[in-house]
């Protein structure tokens, strides 16, 4: 019998074929739809944008011939495998000023191709192990690392992948896409997913999403046949089918975004970047699916300021912002984001518990997809300082996105233990708290809808356990 084991990578268990359809389900039934304007709410850095030291810098480096240049190199080249080095060129280019603005990075990045390089995937654990031979490795197109990373070659690295259409075609129109209607400028182009194409915001679209007429000029909101479900706080509504089809570049990047998750387990949601010519489309992914802004076209000057903007958010923007949960931030260090490979070793403090720290010593269990609870178990030494002096045992500590209406593990354990023997035969639990800020909806929130509406939301909880050895086998 073939040994079962949970991974820390997401195709080891699972052949591609059904990689792509549970991902392409878990984007059909969940997509969220937004401006590029909502999108870039999220970074908080309309300050900085508001800015004359902003404003001077777009100007100045909008009409800069070198810039230009780059541009029309990149943008001239129609295979896909050719465009990765010269969109990076460019794309460098535009960090350089973007970070010489007078404000201080918070992170300084570089954009790099994979090189047709593989990047290392974590392997499955059994019993806290790792098992031999679950390693694998899996290749993006391009991705935005941290600059002091050396080489890349892991997936904890990467800070955003970015993914690059398949045979790129000004002609031809990709799965799921509404074909373009000649003389209609603007439409967005092939291969922006259907429930993303609008035509401009004052003019709503008089078709539905099967390309019927709708005399009523009704739109619809929300999909009564599936649970996708659309917001736009800061733009009007654009019109969106009602059934949406991921492309198979949709499910791509969303296998990239589900192996960021995975690489270490420290991620609450993941950015991502689709780009097809000179349409760029920006993406978020977390437990609850994903958000999608409107295509955008960086050779216009409303879709390059848009770019900018992202690209100044990667520099800019908070750690916790760009994902990386601040729970499983180590007081005792201070490498930057994204270039932590393992959790093991990270002293935590667990809140309203004075004095008691936990140290993650390695994974019991990590459990990975893209919408779901994504269970992190981890060995964990339980340390309490008190007038006792130390105290210290053995605990696991167990994270998981539960649904936010469910009772929480703890409570369900506490009524348990109201109960007299119930100490020799239930595991006695030390702790738990659902983490503040850690639902999708409040995630969802910073995208300028202050009460999203969000299927299946999910919370973060935290549950510390008292450690048990496993039964591996029998006398």
């Amino acid at each position: 019998m073939a040994t079962e084991a949970s991974s820390s990578h997401s195709l080891s268990l699972h052949a591609e074929g059904d990689i792509d359809n549970f991902l392409k389900d878990d984007l059909r039934l969940s997509t969220v739809s937004v401006t590029g304007d909502a999108f870039l709410h999220f970074a908080s850095l309309q300050t900085l944008w508001d800015s004359p030291d902003w404003s001077e810098m777009v100007k100045r480096l909008a009409a800069e011939e070198t810039q230009l240049q780059l541009k029309r190199v990149w943008d001239g080249i129609h295979n896909k495998t050719d465009q990765y080095r010269p969109f990076c060129d460019w794309v460098e280019h535009l960090v350089q000023f973007v970070t010489r603005l007078p404000r201080e990075p918070t992170r300084k990045i570089r954009v790099v191709p994979s090189n047709d390089k593989s990047l290392e995937c974590g392997p499955g654990y059994l019993n806290g192990k790792e098992v031999p031979g679950t390693a694998t490795a899996f290749k993006p197109d391009v991705v935005c690392m941290a600059a002091d990373v050396a080489e890349l070659n892991k997936w904890s690295q990467v800070l955003v992948p970015m993914q690059f259409k398949k045979g790129r075609s000004s002609s031809t129109t990709s799965e799921g896409a509404v074909p373009r209607t000649s003389g209609s400028q603007n439409l967005l182009p092939p291969g922006t997913p259907p429930q993303f194409q609008s035509l401009d915001n004052s003019k709503r679209s008089k078709e539905g999403g099967d390309g019927k007429s709708d005399p009523q000029g009704k739109q619809s909101g929300i999909s009564t046949t599936y649970r996708t479900h659309h917001f736009d706080p800061l733009a009007t509504p654009s019109p969106r089918p009602d059934r949406y089809y991921p492309t198979s570049d949709d499910i791509q990047i969303a296998q990239y975004a589900m192996e960021t998750f995975a690489a270490v387990g420290d991620r609450t949601h993941v950015f991502a970047l689709f780009v097809n010519g000179p349409n760029v489309t920006l993406w978020y992914f977390d437990r609850c699916g994903a958000v999608c802004a409107s295509s955008s076209i960086i050779t216009t000057p409303e879709g390059f300021l848009l770019f900018l903007k992202f690209l100044s958010a990667l520099v800019y923007m908070e750690d916790d912002l760009l994902g990386f949960n601040p729970f499983f931030s180590d007081s005792s260090t201070t490498a930057p984001a994204g270039t932590r490979e393992r959790l093991f070793g990270l002293t935590l403090t667990i809140p309203d518990s004075k004095n008691t720290t936990l140290t993650l010593q390695h994974v019991l269990e990590r459990r990975t997809g893209l919408v779901g609870q994504a269970t992190l178990v981890c060995k964990a030494e339980l340390m309490k300082n008190g007038g006792e002096g130390r105290q210290a045992r053995e605990v696991v500590i167990k994270s998981s996105w539960q649904h936010s209406t469910s009772t929480p593990e703890w409570h369900i354990l506490n009524e348990l233990h109201r109960e007299e023997h119930a100490r020799d035969h239930i595991v006695w639990c030390f702790r738990g708290w659902e983490q503040p800020g850690a639902t999708a909806s409040s995630q969802r929130a910073k995208f300028g809808e202050p009460t999203p509406s969000v299927v299946d939301d999910r919370a973060l909880r935290h549950t510390v356990l008292e450690y048990l050895n496993p039964i591996t086998q029998l006398s």
